[in-house]
């Protein structure tokens, strides 16, 4: 009979042991994952299963989402919470404390509810349906260990959210005052000019020169015409940002849309080489002609501006489906360091940089495409 008592004994203190080992094992393995997560809907639903999994109960979390209190994620995923379910989350989430089914408060809900509680406050609530007997010291200690790592990844993710949120509003303000920036600069320039330019004929009228009055007036065309493509690529720039300008999807010619983005650059610079290289096996393509043309002047413009006086080429060719178009230069390069601004955004598509890319670089030119990179280079190159 002794021997038979601690033969018992011994096998449930090993199976106690068993089960704490495997819960160890268990919470070890969800807060290594837990761990590894970012974002926090994958902390929200990897608690739920886990808690689930661990209690082998229905699960529910809910998180507030700008002062609305609701389900992030339940399971099994088809559990439905009533009014009086609602009305008790709605307290704990408000009072911090338990609520629902076993506490003082609304007893007759199918849920306890649970907060989470975190370093910076409350970030959800925490619901465990209670079918029979209530939850042993073992699964308690289990529910708060999620509970607690739960709070952390869920306060981990929040903050994480803000900071990238109040880095886009740093970025934004930077951005605000580069433009407004821009805008006064390139603006002022032309109208200086034309200013001028007007004043001295206003006074001078008859006592100058045909040659200096050829001039002033050549100043205020050519100035006029950069003032018109700055307010453009401005509005241009306006409808991007606002979502309003959308690329067509119309069959383009790229020849065309090549020769004629030559010739506008000819005229504007009538002094430079322009050479063309078009092969003759080009398909057609999906695009816009309009964006694509303006994105290539604006890189032979940039080419006519700091690629020195060397010819410039423009070849367009075709690459396997796609059509390849690219504008080589023999600028004298882009300092490293300055390597990562190429595509800063400049409303009069002058550039902020002394140098340009390496002799003989070609620029890719996508033509039409949903990817975001595509559609960021598009803008930046519109611009």
């Amino acid at each position: 009979m002794i021997a038979g008592g601690f033969a018992s004994r011994i096998r449930e203190q090993a199976e106690i042991a068993r089960v704490r080992a495997t819960a160890l094992q268990s919470l070890y393995d969800f807060s290594r994952k837990l761990a590894s997560t970012a974002k926090g809907d994958d902390a929200i639903w990897l608690a739920v299963s886990q808690l689930q999994a661990s209690l082998k109960r229905n699960v529910v979390l809910l998180i507030s989402r700008k002062g609305d209190l609701g389900v992030a994620a339940a399971w099994p995923p088809d559990t439905e919470l009533d009014v009086t379910d609602m009305t008790a989350a709605r307290w704990t989430h408000d009072k911090r404390e338990p609520a629902g089914h076993g506490t003082g408060t609304l007893p007759n809900s199918r849920f306890e509810f649970r907060p989470l509680l975190g370093p910076h406050g409350i970030v959800g609530v925490c619901g465990i349906e209670h079918v029979g007997e209530r939850l042993n010291l073992n699964a308690e200690r289990s529910l708060t260990a999620i509970l607690d790592q739960t709070a952390i990844a869920l306060d981990r993710a929040r903050l994480a959210d803000e900071t990238v949120e109040q880095a886009a509003r740093l970025e934004g303000e930077r951005y605000r005052e580069a433009l407004l920036s821009s805008i006064s600069h390139d603006l002022r320039t032309p109208l200086a000019t034309i200013t001028g330019a007007v004043t001295g004929l206003r006074q001078l009228g008859e006592r100058m020169t045909a040659e200096n009055r050829d001039d002033l007036l050549q100043s205020i065309e050519e100035e006029s015409g950069r003032m018109s493509r700055f307010v453009a690529n401005l509005l241009d720039m306006t409808r991007i940002e606002a979502g309003t300008l959308k690329p067509k999807q119309d069959w383009v010619d790229v020849a065309d849309v090549v020769q004629s983005a030559v010739e506008r650059t000819r005229k504007h610079a009538p002094g430079r080489v322009v050479e063309t290289g078009i092969a003759a096996d080009l398909p057609l393509i999906r695009g816009d002609s309009v964006l694509i043309g303006q994105v290539l002047f604006n890189l032979l413009d940039n080419a006519v501006k700091y690629g020195g006086d060397e010819p410039i080429n423009v070849y367009a060719r075709r690459d396997g489906k796609d059509v390849l178009i690219s504008v080589t230069d023999h600028g004298k390069g882009i300092p490293s360091e300055d390597l990562d601004r190429i595509f800063e955004n400049s409303i009069a598509g002058e550039s902020r940089m002394d140098g340009h890319p390496e002799p003989g670089s070609a620029f890719p030119l996508p033509v039409a495409s949903s990817r975001p990179w595509v559609a960021r280079f598009m803008r930046r190159a519109l611009l």
